[in-house]
């Protein structure tokens, strides 16, 4: 991982750069930082840590002004998805959502029966079985070019658009409809792009307008046909709610490159995401009077740098997108190190945001090691899930399958189907959340357990993660600062099942709220909520 700067502390950080944060930022040393930084203080903190008493800082997400909210959502549709009051969940019809799926591909074992119509039975089965779990939310590239003859692109030669790719594409739309299955739509997957280059319709060899990818970002005849492919998409599909969002680019600070440095990179970056977006909107509110949200994705899980200021500081993204393909995300060890791995990754996201937009992780998985076995991989991916949620970002995250088949089955919905109703009830969009961290809560000396969680003034939510899997905890307490004193009720939650194991009452004063940990094997969630 490349390093971060601060400028007006003149401080240089290597791959050590976010723990830095968290470890410098404390107490008085949060304001002075901040002040320093040029960034107004209290406006953006640093995270909470993994072990004990919820590690070394925090960070704070204040909640917009409702001036601040509908210059967010300015010209988003009224039933589309949107950014919530306090910029860092999304929401929808004006209650929160929490886009709870995965990474899915046009030629992957489940949306390829819609080629040519071969079964798509099998496809409205997914569909159901999705909607079923709770699951309401897939990733998909447009074009997919793993297979070199082209027939999953969706132009080819471009400007002409195969009539299969667009049946597909047709009844995508007609299902996510039907189970309510919103779409992060990407164009093209320059992975594959670059390793069937020779085949590819983009390639000058093919008639196509570049010699590379970098081309796609500056050359005008590349970024002509580049809008006449999101043209075509917008004015077929535009007018649906269940595009969640136009991600312009799949990790364009990687394939994209070129020969560029550093700064040229973030430069070309700023211009084209800059000139996309502003095609893309123009397009929707011409057409529909309303446009989606827009977003792009980095290889890189903590742009930083140029490329930082070029993501982080995009007045043309909505919301952000990184792949978290940490050390021990992507070469799994331990559910407990993957786990800390996602959230140390949040405090990062958050101090770079500062409460300004929404994260979310758009993919991740054991990329270095796969497949795993289903032993191996569930209670990693259950560690994932939990863990990004509770540390702040907008959603758990959207897996790349990374298994033999490419897909994922029930085994894996469950653990989605389990955070969907977890994430029920709470006010994500309005409330003033913080992470966990030393200021704001405590556990026993002698707890081995790992605290992730959000305090807010009425709500906490918190996940409790043993830090090794050899036998039961033994029953301990924590308590939670911050919480505006009065009754409150407490519910237990089976992180497994998804159902709440029991609900007590509790009562926070001045000293804090005192909640009881009965002795776990795996992992516990708590729901803390106003008494009614």
């Amino acid at each position: 991982m490349s390093g971060f700067q601060l400028n007006a502390l003149g401080v240089q950080a290597n791959a050590l750069g976010r723990h830095w944060i968290r470890a410098f930022i404390l107490g008085s040393a949060l304001a002075v930082a901040v002040m320093l930084a040029g960034v107004p203080a209290g406006v953006v903190g640093v995270s909470g840590g993994a072990k004990g008493a919820g590690g070394s800082g925090r960070a704070e997400v204040l909640a917009a002004s409702p001036k601040q909210s509908a210059a967010r959502n300015q010209g988003v549709g009224k039933d589309y998805v949107q950014v919530g009051p306090n910029g860092q969940y999304l929401q929808l019809d004006g209650k929160p959502f929490i886009p709870i799926g995965f990474n899915d591909a046009v030629s992957w074992g489940n949306l390829l029966f819609l080629y040519n119509d071969m079964a798509p039975e099998i496809v409205q089965d997914y569909f159901a079985k999705l909607h079923h779990y709770g699951i309401n939310t897939l990733r998909i590239m447009v074009s997919y070019s793993q297979d070199p003859s082209g027939q999953y692109e969706l132009e080819k030669p471009l400007g002409h658009f195969q009539p299969e790719m667009v049946a597909l594409w047709d009844q995508v739309f007609k299902l996510a409809d039907k189970y309510h299955i919103y779409l992060i739509l990407t164009p093209w997957d320059p992975f594959w792009m670059s390793r069937t280059w020779d085949a590819n319709p983009w390639n000058v060899k093919n008639g196509g307008p570049v010699q590379d990818l970098s081309g796609m970002l500056t050359d005008p005849k590349a970024i002509q046909l580049e809008k006449q492919e999101y043209a075509f998409v917008i004015d077929r599909y535009g007018k649906s709610k269940y595009i969640l969002a136009w991600e312009l680019a799949n990790e364009i600070d990687l394939w994209f490159r070129g020969t560029r440095s550093d700064s040229q990179l973030a430069d070309a970056i700023r211009v084209w995401t800059t000139d996309m977006a502003q095609f893309i909107r123009d397009r929707e509110m011409q057409k529909y009077g309303a446009r989606h949200l827009i977003t792009i994705s980095t290889a890189n899980p903590d742009p930083d740098g140029f490329m930082g200021r070029a993501i982080y500081d995009n007045p043309s993204l909505d919301f952000v997108t990184t792949h978290m393909y940490y050390g021990p995300v992507k070469d799994p060890t331990t559910p407990v190190e993957a786990a800390q791995a996602v959230q140390d990754g949040m405090a990062y996201q958050l101090y770079k945001l500062g409460g300004k937009k929404p994260y979310l992780d758009s993919e991740s998985g054991p990329i270095d090691r796969w497949p795993l076995s289903k032993d191996e991989d569930l209670p990693y991916y259950h560690a994932m899930v939990w863990a990004a949620m509770m540390s702040g970002a907008a959603g758990p995250g959207l897996r790349w399958p990374y298994t033999q088949s490419s897909t994922l089955d029930d085994d894996y919905y469950t653990i989605l189907g389990a955070m969907a109703k977890y994430v029920q009830g709470v006010p994500w969009t309005t409330e003033r959340w913080r992470t966990v961290g030393r200021d704001n809560l405590s556990l026993e000396d002698e707890a081995d357990l790992n605290a992730f969680g959000l305090i807010g003034r009425e709500h906490a939510v918190l996940w409790f993660l043993p830090q090794t899997d050899k036998g039961t905890q033994a029953p301990s307490s924590v308590t939670v600062q911050g919480l505006v004193a009065g009754h409150y009720t407490v519910e237990y939650w089976d992180t497994w099942k998804g159902s709440i194991v029991r609900t007590t009452p509790a009562q926070a004063t001045a000293s804090g709220l005192t909640l009881q940990i009965p002795a776990m094997a795996k992992d516990l969630a708590l729901k803390v909520h106003p008494a009614q």
